[in-house]
This record gives C-alpha cells, sequence and structure tokens, in this order.
C-alpha cells in the first residue's frame, strides 16, 4: 500500500491541484441495518421467504428467521433447505450452529 500523504494530483499544466493529506476509510456493515435480506432467497428477513409466498396457507408469522451463531440471519425455511446440501453458513462458510434454540 502506498503512502497516502505522498499522494498529489497535477493538472494537464503541471500544477498541484491538491494534495491528500490523510484519508480514514469508512465501513457501513448492512447487518446493522433493520431491515435485512436474506441472503438465500433475496427476500427481507423480515417478510415471507420464497417457500412461504408461494404457500396460500402459511402467513408471514409462520415464516421464523434463523440466526447463526456467526450472527447472520436466514429465513429458517431457506436455511433448512441449504443445510441440506452443505452444513456452513452460506455467507462466511463457518459451520452451522443455529442460536434460535439456544
Amino acid at each position: 500500500m502506498s503512502d497516502v500523504n505522498n499522494v498529489s494530483t497535477a493538472a494537464s499544466g503541471g500544477e498541484e491541484v491538491f494534495s491528500v493529506v490523510s484519508f480514514t476509510p469508512v465501513f457501513e456493515s448492512s447487518w446493522l441495518r433493520e431491515a435485512s435480506l436474506c441472503s438465500i432467497c433475496r427476500n427481507e428477513v423480515e417478510g415471507p421467504c420464497v417457500e412461504c409466498q408461494s404457500s396460500a396457507s402459511q402467513t408471514t408469522s409462520e415464516c421464523p428467521v434463523s440466526w447463526g451463531e456467526c450472527g447472520h440471519s436466514f429465513h429458517a425455511h431457506c436455511i433448512q433447505r441449504w443445510l441440506k446440501t452443505r452444513k456452513v453458513c452460506p455467507l462466511d462458510n463457518q459451520p452451522w450452529h443455529d442460536k434460535t434454540s439456544w
């Protein structure tokens, strides 16, 4: 990584236009927002999953959210279907431990 204190940009005439004195990167996690998405079906976690949307007999309240030990959340139906093929979190590949049942 280069030293940002030495970065400068010159105009076409060769004059220095500006110089970067300091740089502070900012990170905002989407998991800190209230409305997050289920990364499996891409629907809002607070809403119904694809399976519940296709079944007229189920309502939004019957579509529970499943939290992993890693802190990621998914619709319970989505993560159950995912765990049939792989026993890891879809986002970080850590072994899946359901925190909801604790």
